[in-house]
């Protein structure tokens, strides 16, 4: 059933849960126009409340049964569906109610592209190529594709089209967490957006490049890891080292990732412990607790005083690494 018919722009006033949504978009990179909105913010959509405020908004005439109806397939099922159509560029909010009707849910996402042929792409008012389909659609065999796309994106024009498919990973930022055994895998979407609240990617003096790998500093937004927390429970989220290997073999990345797993599994405090692991964009990263310097550039910045408890300090953990390596 379409509700379209039943809407109201109320003109352009946009309402509070879209308001809060837009307002915590974080751009990441910076100044790459690209965004993610917190998963702790996402969340807030699973309560009733807001929600059935917000669509009866959209659909000021909409009678009480069918409003409690999308409102709990809403808050139960589609939290990040609804959150992208309000948080889009373009008004697509009233969408939300024939995507349900077709039994669409945040299971189904990210939105795949279907290319469209013939009298299928007749009807689009651009020169789009494609359509949207489910994720499941990826391993679709069907010779030409034929209505594998989602019938409630039917009737959209391509420049729609294209902006639900860039604006979805708006509410698609991955969490990382930390598995009860072993170290977690992730394999991401090229169109991926991290939740980092600082990337030194671009930052010549923070990327440094060695023989087999480059690695940078980040910050995870804290809502979105849970693999390792500061110590000061006031300050900033701890920086992560993030490991990119130059290698795209999967040998040489599974003997990495198997030699810094049995260390990290020693529980030793003087070797490297592996937060976790991804690949993205055919690429393989490796996640660690970063370190601002190595002991030599540590002495060399901070000139500490030379005296017995320096020499202590310093001399600890080199006579700790042999022990940790036979532990």
């Amino acid at each position: 059933m379409s509700w379209s018919g039943s809407t109201s722009r109320n003109g352009d006033q946009a309402g509070p849960l879209t308001e809060m949504l837009q307002d915590a978009k974080i751009e990441c990179p910076r100044e790459s126009h690209f965004y993610f909105i917190p998963v702790d913010v996402i969340r807030k959509l699973e309560e009733k409340r807001p929600v059935r405020e917000e669509l009866r908004r959209i659909f000021p005439r909409m009678d009480r049964d069918p409003l409690d109806h999308y409102v709990h397939l809403i808050c139960t099922k589609a939290t990040r569906i609804f959150a992208i159509l309000l948080a889009s560029s373009m008004d697509i909010q009233e969408a939300i109610c024939d995507l349900l009707d077709e039994g669409i849910t945040d299971v189904n996402l990210p939105f795949v592209r279907v290319p469209l042929y013939g009298v299928e792409r007749g009807g689009r008012s651009s020169s789009s190529s494609f359509t949207l389909a489910k994720y499941e659609h990826t391993n679709c065999q069907r010779e030409g594709h034929a209505g594998c796309g989602i019938r409630a994106l039917s009737n959209w024009g391509g420049f729609k089209i294209e902006t639900l498919s860039r604006d979805q990973w708006l509410a698609l930022a991955p969490v990382f967490r930390r598995a009860s055994k072993g170290i977690p895998h992730y394999h991401f979407e090229d169109n991926t957006v991290f939740p980092f609240t600082e990337d030194d990617e671009n930052n010549n003096e923070k990327l440094k490049s060695g023989g087999y790998s480059e690695v940078w500093p980040v910050r995870i937004h804290p809502a979105h890891q849970d693999i390792i927390r500061s110590s000061d429970p006031s300050g900033p989220e701890p920086l992560i080292a993030v490991k990119r290997l130059f290698s795209r073999d999967q040998k040489v990345f599974d003997k990495e990732r198997y030699m810094l797993t049995l260390l990290t599994l020693k529980h030793h405090p003087h070797l490297v412990k592996l937060l976790t692991t991804y690949t993205y964009k055919r690429r393989f990263h490796l996640l660690c607790p970063y370190a601002n310097a190595n002991l030599r550039t540590y002495w060399r910045l901070n000139s500490p005083k030379k005296d017995w408890s320096t020499y202590h300090w310093a001399l600890r953990p080199c006579f700790a690494r042999p022990h940790g390596f036979i532990y």
